[in-house]
């Protein structure tokens, strides 16, 4: 198979794997960002970021869009590759693809992390037929129809607003007691809420998705509602995100026990020349802006390496 060297190859490329890019190509490594999705990865989900310094009002895709140009015009190469396997016992680090092995002296796990699924009756049947799990991707599909968001935190909150100005109507539930969302998106929705634009059924829990050829109801346990079922034609499901580690299942990269890559304060992993950053890697706050910043901590620990070792 065909093969190329890099300084640096940074798997991912979402806010923190841009940045490690920019930062990298800006100490002279010769840098690849491979991405097997979307660019921007799930910062380009959101549909207006109120929170960047001197961006406010920006959607994701925008924003994600602006960190891309800023890489590539540095030069940092991007590769639309999915990732098969890597092999990491090696000064030199090989990364598999479908058609090459690419070899690099470092790299960056930037993977990010994907929705967390409800694990209910017919989430899986009506997954892309009712089902979805990104409200700015599939909102369009819904106007004017009946939709419920499930989960009560930032994304859930975000995802409810969004819909109320594409559905007929939005219906939260949630199976906590109250938003658990920032203080800013908490007072947005109830705004909603008492406009009527929003109904939201808090200590409730989805215990089946039902529908024929697509979703028209859902099946809830709630101490609110006095029926058993809410007719709806979309379900979106916004409970949380779990790390994208599954290329790491037959290497030794140290994980704790929720899946997260386990790294130091200079984001290296249990094995030298491996680098973590972003939302695959455990932490207390996941921001846009501290997933930059983490890219720019790893890129930085990623020069000392190699200027020291190679």
């Amino acid at each position: 198979m065909e093969k190329e060297i890099y300084d640096l190859v940074i798997i991912g490329s979402g806010p923190s794997g841009l940045t490690c890019g920019i930062y990298a190509t800006r100490s002279n490594l010769k840098t690849l960002i491979l991405e097997k999705g979307m660019i921007g990865g799930q910062a380009s989900l959101t549909n207006n970021i109120d929170n960047y310094p001197a961006l406010n009002g920006i959607s994701g895709f925008e924003l994600m869009s602006k960190m891309f140009e800023h890489a590539t015009s540095l030069g940092v190469e991007f590769l639309n590759e999915e990732v098969l396997s890597l092999e990491l016992n090696d000064k030199i680090k090989k990364i598999i693809l479908k058609d090459k092995t690419i070899e690099a002296k470092a790299i960056v796990l930037a993977l990010g992390a994907k929705a967390k699924k409800l694990n209910v009756k017919g989430e899986e049947k009506f997954l892309g037929k009712g089902v979805a799990y990104c409200a700015v991707c599939d909102g369009g599909f819904y106007k004017n129809k009946s939709v419920v968001v499930v989960g009560g935190g930032n994304s859930a909150v975000e995802d409810a607003i969004y819909l109320s100005n594409v559905a007929s109507s939005v219906t939260v539930v949630s199976k906590k007691s109250d938003f658990t969302c920032n203080e800013y998106l908490k007072s947005e929705i109830t705004k909603l809420i008492n406009q009527n634009k929003i109904k939201v059924y808090f200590d409730s829990v989805i215990y089946e998705i039902k529908g024929d050829d697509k979703v028209n109801e859902i099946v809830v346990k709630c101490p609110m509602c006095k029926f058993p079922s809410l007719k709806c034609d979309g379900v979106f499901v916004a409970v949380g995100r779990n790390p994208d580690n599954s290329i790491l299942k037959n290497t030794k990269i140290e994980l704790n026990s929720r899946g997260y890559v386990v790294v130091n304060s200079n984001m290296e992993t249990n094995i030298k020349g491996v680098f973590a950053c972003g939302d695959v890697i455990d932490k207390e706050m996941r921001q846009i802006i501290t997933a930059c910043a983490d890219g720019a901590v790893a890129s930085n620990s990623v020069n000392k390496y190699i200027r020291s070792k190679f």
